[in-house]
């Protein structure tokens, strides 16, 4: 305690002290106003307004409106300017009251008889303004570009900005790596409120569920400042959400799509919105819903491989048929309320995503000489719930703002149905040299000698629970005309909790025999030839067939039927075995080893001052102080089960563990306008990354029967990073915006699970624990960005608008390593030497590359958009020679928009027009050890404003 009031003495101290400079703070003037486009009144998001002759100035918000306070007397004109726009210099007379200043500008290219400013225009305009006047490095995304051609969901929109690359789920944008840096290692926030983590093992968030529809903007910061969370390795992206305007405004957008894959029909996609203010616009009301039904199956392939000698050997091949049925649901509510010198806002989100997944798998284990036949039958429901309340008082001297925040994510598995059959001696040659086909063409397949191994049936609940409150000052300090600067001290709390829950059924192996054996069931089902276990040719689906599977690579049939497998679930689930008693589906006593409970506090208070020089030099400097507390509760020990599956003993008892640490994050940017149409960045920043779930937990689960031990590590050191930034941006207001920006990351204590052997009792286990890397990972790049239009051409060529950006990202870590050598002569031991190797940080693309070129003229409006994504490591081997790597990644996407008369729109998306596949290989495109195919989509609509 005595800590924080030594921490938070010193930052009041220091406000005191700046607030001392300025004796004549209240003798001083201020203005407020609103900034929109003369054409239309659309507010200009991020429009410089500077007081002539000082180094006072501001930026217009999301709403288009500014305040500069603390103006000398003596200053009688401001200037405000937005790129793309005519400036204006306007005269202001101080010593009247505060005024509410309404400023419209008109556009460079349009004329007075020509009043049309086209969205795509529009919406590049915006986003180059807000970048601009940052003081930090930022890609922005503007409500305009949002809305006139929406993508299917967000993170399909924030993958075509710069250093940014996509994971896809069943074909479609669900998670970003920003920077080469898994998704875990950024910050997903709402109105600046952090989403809490969607996934079952790490800190990422699924964006997929968040809908376009209900955005006002989109920024990714690539630069902390000090009132941002520091748990941003990676960065920072921001989703604003929508409010009123005035006057009633409401639309309804209907899609209907095809599933090229599936070639199926089903895909539909509904939004509905309304919004008015009341009150003599005082109060604000903003009410959107939506719903999504869309087919997301695939056709996979997957290898694994192994050195040995002087060639590299297939150990497994995996084909696998899915398909998946999503439907999503969401709602939110927008509340504000103006008050005299600020705003109250409320909003409310919920989203929820229902998946319906059917997959059909064949593994052709050929080390073992087994071919496995599995059935998946489950769902997955996942909830969003997130409030916020935030509170803007802008007041004489200062400016105060306030936030509370609650949010819940559940993700739940009511039910998993997993069903296996084998098949043994199922290779003629067991011939491992010919790759993933030849494995395939050597298996016998044969029906007769498949049987029953198992089924298992599980329920998994997690649930996430975040709150969140913040309070910050900011009060403006001019020193001199040429000098002025604003500070900003605040403190922020957050509490998070996380309760994972496990429930789990199984048979014991080879147990369903006990029903070929039964009089009751004698005749019933079919037995194999030579053990008469129960077989596969019980279960399977004759009316189903999967047709050019892997694009008529791989023969897929026959396939098991999920009803039948259903069917018998239903039918025997409480079978009990007639000499034992034993049930066919006992309890899974290790699938509880997998509970935990974990809550996580971090206290954080900050200071920042911006200072600027003029109206060429900014500099913001600060720190961020967290405070961070762990605190978790898991199962740990050991769990014997015999080979019927009864529980033999168990040493497993409740854990519990403990850690806390603190961080000192110094930052510090500076931004010089080398001229009107030029400036340059640099950025130093701190900011960190906490461990996993999974890795915190002290956990300790022993599989006796597959041997192997998973352990936490309660005490694994968190991650931290040191960040470097360069921008160079170029501006010109009838051609766009060009910019070039460098990076350097220096990545401490990057955590990973280690695999190594040890002897447990008599045998040898593997261990799986997680450790901190010793060695110091680093991440660097640039990035280039280009955004412009064609409006100084003659019609038809004027209506274009294109934007580009290339990323080249580097990285390097280090994981262990172990070499066996074995003497050539006698005893022949194995000399064993654990060392490391260099990879670079799987997922990381070397290369990404986007193009999109926009076309607007009157009613139509289209878009098609390119994107490259260049290899990454995705599968770390045991060795170099069998990592496996990403293809070169290609995809094309067209959309269009045509409006009708009475306020109606035609819709048209075709996504992923050459159906590329994702791919993986190892050294050899011979042997991939991933494949995954998930074909074309279009999506054609309609919506209607009134």
């Amino acid at each position: 305690m005595n800590v924080y009031i030594k921490f938070y003495s010193k930052i009041f101290a220091f406000a005191l002290f700046s607030f001392l400079l300025t004796p004549n703070l209240f003798a001083q003037g201020s203005i407020k106003g609103v900034v929109l486009d003369s054409t239309n009144s659309e507010p200009l998001i991020g429009a410089n307004i500077i007081v002539v002759g000082t180094s006072l100035g501001t930026a217009t918000d999301i709403e288009g409106k500014f305040k500069i306070s603390g103006i000398p007397f003596d200053k009688k004109s401001i200037k405000i300017s937005y790129l793309g726009y005519h400036s204006k210099t306007l005269q202001i007379d101080l010593t009247k009251k505060e005024e509410y200043l309404i400023i419209k500008l008109l556009p460079d290219f349009v004329s007075l008889d020509e009043v049309t400013v086209t969205s795509q225009f529009k919406g590049q305009s915006d986003a180059i303004n807000q970048q601009k006047i940052s003081s930090t490095i930022i890609n922005v995304v503007s409500k305009d570009r949002i809305e006139e051609l929406p993508d299917n969901n967000a993170a399909e929109t924030i993958g075509r900005l710069p250093g940014v690359s996509i994971q896809r789920d069943g074909g479609e944008g669900s998670k970003v790596i920003m920077r080469g840096l898994s998704p875990k290692y950024s910050l997903i926030t709402i109105d600046g409120q952090k989403i809490p983590s969607t996934d079952a093992v790490d800190r990422s968030v699924d964006l997929s569920m968040i809908s376009s529809d209900m955005l006002a903007g989109i920024t990714v910061s690539k630069t902390n400042t000090p009132d941002m969370d520091a748990d941003a390795i990676g960065g920072t992206i921001n989703f604003d959400l929508k409010k009123a305007e005035p006057d009633w405004q409401s639309s309804i957008k209907v899609q209907g799509g095809y599933n090229n894959l599936n070639q199926s029909y089903e895909n539909f996609r509904g939004n509905a919105t309304v919004s008015n203010r009341f009150l003599e616009n005082i109060l604000g009301v903003f009410l959107e819903a939506n719903y999504q039904r869309a087919q997301r199956g695939s056709d996979e392939l997957s290898g694994s491989y192994k050195l040995e000698g002087n060639g590299i050997k297939t150990t497994n091949v995996t084909l696998q048929d899915r398909i998946e049925d999503r439907d999503r649901y969401g709602a939110n509510i927008i509340l504000d309320y103006q008050i005299d010198q600020g705003e109250i806002k409320f909003s409310s989100l919920y989203s929820r995503t229902d998946r319906e997944e059917l997959s059909r798998r064949k593994r052709y284990r050929i080390e073992s000489s087994i071919v496995e036949y599995t059935l998946r039958d489950r769902e997955i429901n996942i909830d969003l719930f997130t409030n916020s309340m935030t509170g803007k008082h802008n007041l004489d001297f200062m400016d105060l703002r306030w936030q509370a925040s609650y949010s819940i994510t559940n993700q739940n598995m009511p039910f998993s149905h997993d069903s296996r059959f084998e098949e043994t001696g199922a290779f003629y040659t067991n011939d491992q040299n010919n790759g993933p086909q030849g494995v395939v063409n050597d298996a016998k397949n044969n029906v007769n000698e498949t049987f029953f191994r198992y089924d298992y049936i599980n329920e998994q609940k997690i649930d996430d629970r975040d709150f969140a409150g913040q309070v910050d000052i900011t009060i403006p300090l001019t020193i001199s005309s040429y000098l002025s600067s604003k500070f900003k001290m605040g403190t922020k709390y957050k509490d998070k909790n996380r309760d994972v829950g496990n429930i789990g059924y199984k048979t014991e192996s080879n147990a369903t025999k006990w029903i070929i054996d039964d009089p009751l069931y004698v005749g019933r089902f079919i037995g194999t030839t030579t053990s008469n276990n129960m077989g596969i040719a019980n279960f399977l689906d004759d009316d189903f067939k999967i047709e050019n599977f892997l694009d008529g690579q791989y023969e897929f049939n026959p396939v098991l039927s999920s009803n039948g497998l259903q069917s018998f679930l239903d039918e025997f689930r409480e079978y009990r075995n007639t000499s034992s008693n034993r049930r066919l589906y006992g309890d899974d006593e290790l699938s509880a080893m997998d509970d935990y409970y974990a809550s996580e506090s971090v206290l954080a208070g900050y200071g920042l001052i911006d200072f600027n020089i003029g109206q060429d030099i900014v500099i913001l400097g600060g720190f961020r102080y967290e405070k961070t507390k762990n605190w978790y509760k898991k199962k740990f020990g050991e769990v014997t089960v015999s080979d019927e599956g009864d529980l033999l003993a168990s040493t497993a008892e409740d854990t519990v563990g403990t850690l806390s640490y603190d961080d000192f994050l110094p930052m510090v940017h500076i931004r010089y306008n080398i001229t009107e149409w030029a400036d340059i960045r640099l950025g130093y920043t701190n900011t960190i990354t906490r461990p996993d779930y999974q890795n915190l937990v002290p956990r300790e689960k022993i599989d006796t029967d597959a041997r192997e031990i998973f352990r936490g590590q309660p005490y694994i050191g968190h991650i931290t990073s040191q960040n470097y930034d360069v921008s160079l941006s170029l501006y010109e207001g009838s051609l766009g915006f060009f910019n070039v920006s460098g990076f350097y990351k220096i990545v401490k204590n990057i955590d990973y699970i280690r695999k190594s052997r040890i002897r447990y009792g008599a045998p040898v286990y593997d261990l799986y624990q997680p450790e901190n890397i010793k060695y110091d990972t680093k991440v660097n790049g640039f990035e280039t960005e280009i955004q412009t239009n064609f409006r100084f051409l003659p019609s038809p060529f004027d209506g274009i608008v294109l934007n580009l950006n290339f990323s080249k990202i580097f990285s390097e870590t280090f994981i262990p390593y172990t070499i066996n050598t074995r003497n050539p002569l006698p005893p022949f031991n194995v000399t064993t030497n654990d060392t490391v190797r260099k990879i670079t940080m799987p997922g990381q693309s070397d290369e990404i590359a986007n193009i999109t070129i926009g076309y607007e003229k009157g009613d139509f409006s289209c878009r098609l958009a390119f994107l490259f994504q260049a290899k990454s490591l995705a599968v770390i081997g045991d060795t170099p020679e069998v990592d496996g790597y990403t293809a070169d990644y290609q995809r094309w996407d067209f959309a269009v928009k045509y409006k009708l008369p009475y306020n109606i729109s035609l819709l048209l998306n075709v996504n992923n027009i050459t159906n590329t596949p994702d791919k993986s290989y190892t050294l050899y495109e011979s042997l991939p050890t991933e494949e995954k195919f998930f074909g074309w989509t279009m999506d054609f609509g309609v919506k209607y404003e009134f």
